[in-house]
């Protein structure tokens, strides 16, 4: 029996996710050509093995495989046995027995369903998936004081980040690429926020270094600290961020559907998942 799995790869002591999306009219083969090297490697090492086997893949770059079961349906359980506690959304079978099996249509739908307007309230705050994000008090680029939940209506991508971080730095030359592609869309919205230094030198950093993506202010200049809610409360740093870089995406309701730990090897195929929560959460 054959069980093999990649979903990282490891890069300076941080955990890289090959973020992998189709676009809604792009072919199931594109899939995999998206996720990446390592992930186009495993899935050739799966088309050779023999047996029942099944390729599993979920939104955010993770895949799993396994070969040799017993029957398909046992290769597809093994498969995603091992895909789950690698992704915080849905695994799905990408091929069982060297056939194609995911519609593509359901590709760039798979951060849903989204959780209705009138369940919001209900749901409790933190930074799991499926749970209202904390509203945290922040400061827009033009220096007006607003708050997470005031993004409301707006697919909400928020990236913790500093100029002390070195994958931080490694990593944004992928993060203006997602900018620039997102940057006139009045439904997605970029929020940066510097973490464990003050917005000044973050500004300065980025004007340096000839990005263009505009910068919201944390409020956490200090490199201890937590931050802070509209009505004065503190909001523990670590019940958030445990790694830097760190970035959620919310739905128009303010609601957690993607998470990642560590820096991303490419963030523009999470556009159409982007588009797709826009168009259909907040309902």
């Amino acid at each position: 029996m054959i069980r093999f799995f990649a979903a990282t790869t490891l890069f300076p002591a941080f955990i890289i996710l090959f973020l992998s999306a189709a676009t809604a009219r792009a072919k199931s083969g594109d899939i995999i050509s998206s996720m990446g090297a390592a992930a186009q490697k495993d899935y050739r090492r799966y088309q050779a093995a023999a047996g029942n086997k099944a390729f599993v893949i979920a939104p955010g770059g993770v895949w799993a495989a396994k070969a040799g079961a017993r029957t398909a349906e046992k290769a597809i359980a093994g498969a995603l046995l091992l895909c789950r506690p690698l992704s915080r959304v849905s695994c799905v079978p990408y091929d069982v027995n060297g056939k194609v099996v995911l519609d593509k249509r359901q590709w760039s739908v798979l951060w849903g369903p989204y959780k209705t307007k009138s369940e919001v309230p209900a749901l409790a705050v933190g930074g799991g998936i499926g749970m209202r994000f904390p509203d945290l008090a922040i400061t827009t680029p033009g220096g007006r004081k607003t708050s997470i939940a005031k993004l409301r209506g707006r697919v909400v991508i928020v990236h913790f980040w500093g100029s002390w971080c070195l994958p931080c730095l490694i990593e944004m030359p992928n993060v203006q690429k997602l900018y620039d592609k997102i940057k006139n869309d009045p439904f997605i919205e970029l929020v940066m926020l510097q973490v464990r230094e003050p917005i000044k030198n973050s500004r300065r950093w980025m004007k340096r270094s000839a990005y263009s993506i505009p910068l919201y202010d944390s409020g956490i200049s200090g490199k201890t600290g937590d931050f802070r809610l509209p009505g004065g409360e503190d909001y523990a740093e670590g019940d958030i961020v445990r790694v830097y870089p760190t970035t959620y995406v919310l739905d128009n309701n303010g609601v957690v559907i993607f998470s990642l730990d560590g820096p991303a090897a490419g963030w523009t195929p999470i556009i159409p998942f982007l588009l797709d929560a826009a168009e259909r959460s907040g309902k």
